[in-house]
């Protein structure tokens, strides 16, 4: 499982072949010994059912053994089978749906397709880092499977071709990647602060959206179609509870008298508008992964500059949004993720801009 220059070649495996003696050859029975089962005069078809043992030729035993990275690997999918797929259910398919989609389905890929297998050994090396066992090793794992499996995705952004022949494993690398992110930045020894890394972690949700959009037709038909929003869509016209439109009017208001230029209020308005449609797919029955894909996917590539210039109004929109990661806080993959972009976005805000989070800071105060 290693990288592959060609992204459609099927995987090599190996199979093992037994040592066939030749008549001319010095091979002894010291060397390859058969046992059977008790000495019996029954026909071959009685015999066929006794016990029987091969013993091998030295050279060949060595092959016989697990090394320790096959060890290690295996170690992986067996936590990943048993705790780390339930926590991706519970973060991306409905209750009512079929929970073991991360358990069977994802596992089938992954003996099928390398970039699937280290997504999952990735993310199972990172569950156990978060969870505090052996947290440098097992991070330093993380990141091992994560480089590879990347070394193997981004071939597939060249060739659409080889892409939608291998869309199902594409989707599930790129699910596993977003959670990945999240996880990865708090084992990490990042010197990053706080809003550098929320900005890194929503652009490469964000940048993942062709891969989804462009293929929409393929994932509903895929197994993964589990995970998508179910019709009908709410639309943005829906009233919310009086604190949230309360909220959303005092960001209109700001973009109104702050931007200078078109381009910037089409941006804050583009944005207010995606954390409204947020808000409202938050306050009905959705799939919770959809808080963490469509703003980041809805808003233009201008607004995430504007977060890293530390833009009043964008930073705002911003802690507002954390309010619906806050709701995931009991998801080990987003656990205080919510709170810590509050606290962040609060510390860099001028007191006159304090009004626009306020909504914000008392949602995240509840633990």
């Amino acid at each position: 499982m290693f990288i592959s220059t060609d992204p459609t070649a099927e995987r090599h495996k190996k199979s093992a072949s037994a040592t066939e003696p030749r008549p001319d050859s010095d091979l002894t029975q010291s060397s390859l010994i058969i046992f059977r089962g008790p000495s019996t005069d029954t026909s071959p078809a009685d015999t066929s059912n006794s016990p029987s043992f091969t013993f091998t030729s030295d050279s060949n035993a060595a092959d016989s053994h697990f090394s320790d990275t096959e060890r290690e690997r295996l170690r992986l999918m067996h936590h990943y089978t048993l705790h780390t797929a339930k926590t991706l259910a519970e973060i991306s398919i409905p209750a009512d749906r079929d929970q073991t989609i991360w358990h069977n389905f994802a596992v089938e890929l992954a003996l099928e397709n390398d970039l699937m297998l280290h997504g999952l050994l990735s993310l199972s090396a990172l569950h156990l880092a978060l969870s505090g066992i052996s947290k440098p090793r097992h991070t330093i794992l993380a990141i091992h499977h994560h480089d590879l499996g990347l070394a193997l995705f981004r071939p597939y952004l060249t060739n659409t071709t080889a892409l939608a022949q291998n869309y199902e494993s594409i989707f599930g690398f790129t699910c596993v990647v977003m959670l990945y992110a999240f996880g990865i930045q708090r084992c990490s020894e990042s010197t990053a602060n706080t809003i550098e890394k929320v900005h890194q972690i929503l652009t490469l949700i964000s940048n993942s959206r062709p891969i989804t959009k462009s293929h929409m037709q393929a994932l509903r038909h895929s197994r993964w179609s589990i995970m998508m929003m179910p019709e009908p869509y709410p639309t943005l016209d829906e009233r919310l509870p009086d604190e949230m439109e309360a909220m959303l009017a005092k960001l209109l208001q700001r973009a109104s008298i702050t931007a200078t230029t078109f381009s910037q209020a089409e941006t804050y308005f583009a944005v207010i508008q995606g954390l409204r449609y947020v808000l409202i797919l938050t306050s009905t029955p959705r799939p919770p992964h959809v808080t963490l894909v469509i703003f980041p996917m809805l808003s233009p590539a201008k607004y995430w500059d504007m977060i890293l210039n530390h833009d009043p109004l964008a930073l705002a929109v911003l802690a507002n949004y954390a309010v619906t990661i806050h709701r995931l806080r009991h998801s080990i993959w987003l656990e205080g993720w919510g709170k810590e972009m509050v606290d962040a976005v609060h510390a860099i805000l001028a007191p006159e801009w304090h009004d626009c989070i306020e909504w914000a800071v008392n949602e995240t105060r509840v633990e």
